[in-house]
C-alpha cells in the first residue's frame, strides 16, 4: 500500500477509535451488520472497474461502553459493482479518484452516516472543466508558477499528493471531480496563497495574488 494510503488509513482508524471510547461519545451505539453495495460509473456513465472504496466504522461491545475502529476496503468488479459488509454504526464511506497525471485523491460518498441493514450507495464520477486566470502582485497576469488544488479537506484528509497544474502567462486549465469547494495553493513560496473557490459546474475562475489572506478567488 502506498505511503499516503497507509497514512490516510491510520488517520481514519485513529478518528473512529477515539470517537468510540465511552458512552459519552456522539457516535450512536448500534449492533448488527450493515451491507453496503452499489455501482460506480465513470464520467461517461459506464461501469468503473477497479475503483477503490474504504469504509470506516465502529464495532461496539455489547455494553456500549467501548468500541474499536474498523477500516474495510473493496474494489469494484468488471461491472462497477462493489459490496462491503461492516458492523452497523456511524460510518464514513470514501472513494478514490485517480487523475490523468497519476495523482489521486479521496472524497466521502457518505460522511458520519448511521449504517444498518441493507444500504445502497451508487455514484457516477463527474468531470468539471475549469479555466483559470491568475493575477500577480502587480495586478498583471502571473507569468509562471504552479497551483496545487484539492477538495476542501475534512478532519481526516490532507493535501499531500494532490494534483498540480502549471500557470503560464496567467492562465491554467484543469478538470476536477466531484463538485464542491476547492482549495488552491500557489507556488513558489514567495507568492504563496491559499484560497477556496466553490466549483459546481464548468466555470472560469480568477485568483488574485494581491488579496493574500482575503477572499482571493472567485468564479463566474
Amino acid at each position: 500500500m502506498p505511503l499516503r494510503s497507509q497514512l490516510t488509513a491510520l488517520l481514519l482508524m485513529a478518528l473512529f477509535t477515539t470517537g468510540a471510547s465511552s458512552q459519552r461519545s456522539p457516535n450512536p451505539c448500534v449492533h448488527g451488520t450493515a451491507h453496503v453495495k452499489g455501482i460506480i460509473r465513470d464520467y461517461n456513465g459506464m461501469p468503473a472497474p477497479g475503483a477503490r472504496l474504504h469504509l470506516a466504522a465502529i464495532e461496539w461491545r455489547s455494553d456500549c461502553r467501548n468500541g474499536r475502529g474498523v477500516l474495510l476496503e473493496a474494489r469494484t468488479d468488471s461491472m462497477g459493482v462493489y459490496e462491503i459488509t461492516a458492523p452497523a454504526s456511524k460510518a464514513t464511506l470514501t472513494i478514490e479518484n485517480r487523475y490523468r497525471n497519476g495523482d489521486h485523491d479521496r472524497f466521502a460518498l457518505l460522511q458520519d452516516s448511521v449504517l444498518t441493514g441493507e444500504v445502497r450507495v451508487d455514484y457516477q464520477f463527474t468531470r468539471l472543466h475549469v479555466e483559470g486566470n491568475v493575477l500577480g502582485k502587480d495586478g498583471r497576469p502571473w507569468r509562471v508558477g504552479r497551483l496545487m488544488y484539492f477538495l476542501r479537506p475534512t478532519s481526516w484528509t490532507c493535501c499531500s499528493g494532490s494534483p498540480e497544474v502549471p500557470v503560464r502567462d496567467g492562465r491554467f486549465e484543469i478538470d476536477v471531480s466531484p463538485p464542491g469547494e476547492y482549495v488552491f495553493w500557489s507556488f513558489p513560496l514567495e507568492e504563496m496563497l491559499t484560497t477556496a473557490i466553490p466549483i459546481h459546474s464548468d466555470t472560469t475562475v480568477t485568483i488574485d495574488l494581491r488579496e493574500m489572506g482575503q477572499d482571493a478567488g472567485r468564479s463566474k
